[in-house]
């Protein structure tokens, strides 16, 4: 009984824990999750906007008041008698304008951080997506020599059995042999440069065990395209374009807040003061008495020129940033364009191999391998038909992670956003 209950504790938790280690998300998009969790400049970025947010929660409130006493050593001789100390409160009252300019430019700063931590995000995605492909195409690769190598064994078998009967010669199994050791050689660098792969996604991760994670085939759907017209996509919610609108308001909210600094600052005061009333001397109805007073303040400025300067220098940051969110735009979409139609021509190139150039490729290598069989075609005929097919093989996993790469690059400059295709596409 106690085998039993243990065995089904047991089945009950391994596909608890598989779900646990790979909650049925697309791999790629599980650690590219992982990664931004674990990003310190990401973090870094997330604490210079919750930085921002605090202070944009103070911005546009009156200052706090200011209390100050004065206790004096030797009592200053008053109307009133001496006095002995006194306590001041100020309050210091902004224009209403200059709070509403100081909200603003908190609001815009914070809304800057915001749109850095999304291009952050888009950056390291992309980069995560390439060295993920990457590990997939080294994979592929691997088993593509594998499978080579167990190729050119059976080869070297036939050659064998045409040595004895003198039709071969020793030469031709040593050729074999070293196009065996190329490959294993090949084997053994590609080993190091997935493991070394592993290790910088991993540590991307914050040490996440993702080895269970990574793709060993490269799925068709990382390159699948969508039609795109990039002079009908709407950019405004692109990050890079939204951090260029921001720049230009947190430009007219420094402005407005220079402007702002020009009008007259206004204060209120209260006032109390200790008289020692049996040292007062004086002869009137309020000798001996504590003495109140308020009092009030307005303050202009005589010269401008600080704020000329001041004005000046924000109108034309505003300017630039104009100018920076009209060549932001103008880039994109020629990224867009460039991207897409290179993903298009890749995308035919990977068609072309698997359709045409491989099946050729294969049929002659068979063909040939058939017909050296019989003593009709030269070895190096058939050698030169393997290598040919290798060489073919690793272009089409080299294509299809290009066409992959490019998707991910397309959807970097897109933005992630998800394109509803324009009307008579």
């Amino acid at each position: 009984m106690k085998y039993l209950t243990a065995r089904w504790l047991l089945t009950l938790l391994i596909p608890l824990s598989t779900a646990i280690a790979n909650p049925g998300k697309d791999p790629v998009e599980w650690i590219v999750t992982l990664m931004t969790n674990h990003s310190d400049a990401v973090q870094a970025a997330q604490q210079q906007h919750t930085s921002s947010k605090h202070l944009e929660e103070g911005a546009g409130s009156f200052p706090d008041p200011i209390i100050k006493l004065n206790v004096f050593g030797s009592p200053i001789e008053t109307r009133n008698g001496p006095q002995k100390a006194n306590a001041i409160i100020t309050q210091l009252i902004p224009w209403p304008s200059v709070l509403g300019a100081e909200e603003a430019l908190a609001a815009s700063l914070t809304q800057l951080q915001q749109e850095q931590v999304k291009i952050l995000l888009l950056d390291l995605t992309f980069n995560a997506k390439a060295m993920i492909y990457q590990y997939a195409e080294l994979a592929e690769k691997r088993r593509n020599k594998k499978k080579m190598m167990a190729t050119l064994t059976n080869l070297s078998k036939v050659v064998l059995g045409r040595l004895k009967l003198g039709a071969a010669n020793q030469a031709e199994i040593a050729r074999i042999n070293i196009e065996i050791a190329k490959l294993s050689q090949n084997i053994r660098q590609i080993n190091a440069k997935m493991a070394s792969l592993q290790q910088q996604i991993q540590s991307m991760t914050g040490g996440k065990k993702i080895a269970h994670l990574l793709p060993t085939t490269i799925d068709l759907r990382w390159g699948q395209m969508t039609s795109v017209n990039p002079s009908q996509i709407d950019l405004s919610s692109h990050p890079l374009v939204r951090q260029a609108k921001t720049k230009i308001h947190a430009a007219q909210a420094r402005l407005n807040h220079a402007e702002a600094k020009r009008l007259p600052k206004l204060g209120a005061s209260f006032s109390w003061f200790q008289i020692d009333e049996s040292k007062s001397a004086m002869n009137n109805p309020d000798s001996g008495k504590d003495a109140w007073s308020i009092g009030a303040s307005l303050s202009i400025p005589i010269w401008n020129s600080q704020y000329d300067s001041m004005a000046h220098s924000q109108k034309a940051k505003r300017s630039a940033a104009v100018h920076e969110l009209a060549q932001r735009e103008l880039d994109l979409r020629a990224g867009i364009q460039s991207l897409y139609e290179e993903l298009k021509s890749t995308s035919a190139i990977s068609s072309m191999f698997t359709n045409d150039i491989l099946p050729l490729a294969r049929q002659a290598l068979k063909s040939d391998r058939d017909s050296y069989t019989q003593g009709n075609v030269p070895f190096e005929r058939v050698i030169e038909n393997y290598l040919r097919v290798i060489t073919f093989e690793d272009q089409l996993i080299e294509s299809k992670v290009k066409q992959a790469t490019l998707k991910a690059a397309l959807d970097k400059q897109l933005g992630n956003q998800h394109l509803k295709q324009s009307k008579g596409e």
